[in-house]
C-alpha cells in the first residue's frame, strides 16, 4: 500500500516539509536565518511579503529521529526553486546521486559523498 504525498508548514511560516510517497521528508525552507536568497529579512513577520528565488533544502528519513540523509551537509544552501519539482521526484525514485545533482552538492571539484545515501526501499513495504 503507497502512502499519500503530505505538505506542511513548519518553523513559523518560513518553510514546508512535503512527505513523498515513500515516506521521506524534502524539507525547504526560506527567509530570516537560512541559506535561501531572501536571508537577510531581519524576521519572518512579513516573510508572506517577499518571494524568493533559491531555498534551503534538506532531505530526512521516516526512521525514529528524523536524521538528515543524502546530502554532505545536511543541508543544501541557495537551491533554485525550480529545481524543486524534479528533486521531489527524485527522492520518490531514490536517486540520491541526482538529488545531489539538483541541489548543487556535487561536481568535477566536489565528489559526491555517498557515506549518507539510504539503501533502496523494498517497495512493497513502503
Amino acid at each position: 500500500m503507497n502512502k499519500e504525498h503530505k505538505i506542511k508548514s513548519m518553523q513559523q511560516g518560513k518553510g514546508v516539509q512535503i512527505t513523498t510517497s515513500n515516506g521521506y521528508r524534502v524539507s525547504c525552507v526560506w527567509g530570516a536565518g537560512t541559506y535561501s536568497d531572501n536571508n537577510n529579512l531581519r524576521t519572518n513577520d512579513d516573510i508572506h511579503k517577499h518571494s524568493t528565488t533559491t531555498i534551503e533544502i534538506g532531505i530526512l528519513t521516516d526512521a525514529p529521529g528524523c536524521h538528515f540523509v543524502c546530502l554532505p551537509s545536511d543541508v543544501a544552501a541557495y537551491v533554485p526553486v525550480s529545481n524543486l519539482g524534479p528533486i521531489i521526484e527524485a527522492v520518490e525514485n531514490e536517486d540520491w546521486l541526482e538529488v545531489c545533482r539538483l541541489c548543487g552538492d556535487c561536481d568535477d571539484k566536489y565528489p559526491v559523498d555517498t557515506s549518507k545515501f539510504p539503501a533502496k526501499k523494498d517497495k512493497q513495504n513502503v
